[in-house]
């Protein structure tokens, strides 16, 4: 697979290089979680589907020659969300459009949505998404199912990190939100389930819960050194609490090993309050229902959506 990447990695740089554009182009590289069951995050604590480190934490590069500093690591906080607004910017858009002019609704009856309005008890500051392109919203401040379009949306949740990754700066972002807990959401065995929701701030990581999304001791430990033959360099964990809280320092301590949760009660405090004002502005979540029309006998084998077009004649399988 590693090979199979290199290949196709090389292959793109080729056809820029061949097209004249490798000189006014920037490649990222990365990835979207870390290695699932029977990969390795060593040295990092869990695997996919985790909060911890291992989870989420990845390796990644960023090359092309508008960069003014190169050649060196960065360890500054970036967040996935902020690919979006970085690459946007870099490329000539206005993000700040993006945050309060986007109109979404199918179907719509021309109401605007008034911010905010109250659902289920809750009171939210954004639209609830149903289906692909369409959006509920409130013509009132309470939740009436109206189609409407919904223009006063909240700002993005990525920032610009072109500075820190362009001149070698300080990271524009000094928080992040690994999961917030959904009581409406089936525990489907990920860290996207209800069991388990975390929040980094500085240095600083705390962990609410169940931090594998499955009660699974075999997923909160450490993967072995791939150099080394012998197990002793794997840590074991024998049980997971679902009802632990976990405080970890990242800067000193990335492998999350020593728990300074019961020696820094005050920081679990602000923390968790940090945790709940983001959970105040979560919208419920929603899961669409499974389409016939995606199943992959229909696709001449492949998984499809559903809802898109595909020429199944051009699909090579195996």
């Amino acid at each position: 697979m590693v090979s199979a990447l290199d290949e196709a990695v090389g292959n793109v740089v080729s056809a820029l290089q061949e097209k004249g554009i490798l000189d006014n182009t920037l490649i990222v590289f990365t990835s979207d979680n870390g290695p699932g069951s029977g990969g390795n995050a060593y040295p990092l604590r869990g695997l996919k589907q985790t909060l911890y480190e291992g989870g989420s934490r990845v390796p990644a590069f960023v090359n092309g020659p508008m960069l003014k500093k190169i050649g060196y690591i960065s360890e500054e906080m970036i967040h996935i969300s902020d690919w979006y607004p970085t690459l946007v910017g870099l490329a000539g858009g206005n993000t700040v459009s993006l945050r309060g002019n986007l109109t979404y609704g199918g179907n719509s009856d021309g109401a605007k949505c008034v911010f905010p309005f109250t659902y289920k008890g809750k009171t939210y500051n954004g639209c609830i998404t149903q289906g692909h392109d369409q959006l509920w919203c409130s013509t009132t401040r309470t939740y009436q199912g109206k189609w409407g379009n919904c223009k006063d949306v909240q700002p993005l949740d990525g920032v610009d990190q072109w500075p820190m990754l362009r001149e070698g700066s300080k990271s524009s972002r000094t928080e992040f939100v690994y999961n917030i807990k959904d009581g409406n959401v089936r525990d489907s065995g990920s860290a996207g389930s209800a069991s388990g929701q975390a929040i980094r701030v500085g240095n600083y990581k705390l962990i609410l819960g169940d931090p594998t999304g499955t009660g699974k001791a075999s997923r909160a430990g450490w993967t072995q050194d791939p150099f080394v033959s012998s197990q002793t360099s794997r840590g074991r964990i024998t049980s997971v609490d679902k009802n632990a809280v976990y405080l970890y320092n990242l800067r000193d301590d990335p492998t999350e090993r020593t728990n300074l949760a019961d020696k820094m009660p005050s920081l679990v405090d602000s923390m968790r309050a940090r945790l709940e004002s983001h959970a105040a502005t979560m919208l419920p979540a929603v899961f669409g229902r499974p389409d016939q029309r995606g199943n992959p006998s229909q696709w001449g084998g492949a998984v499809s959506p559903g809802w898109c077009s595909v020429d199944t004649s051009k699909i090579i399988i195996g």
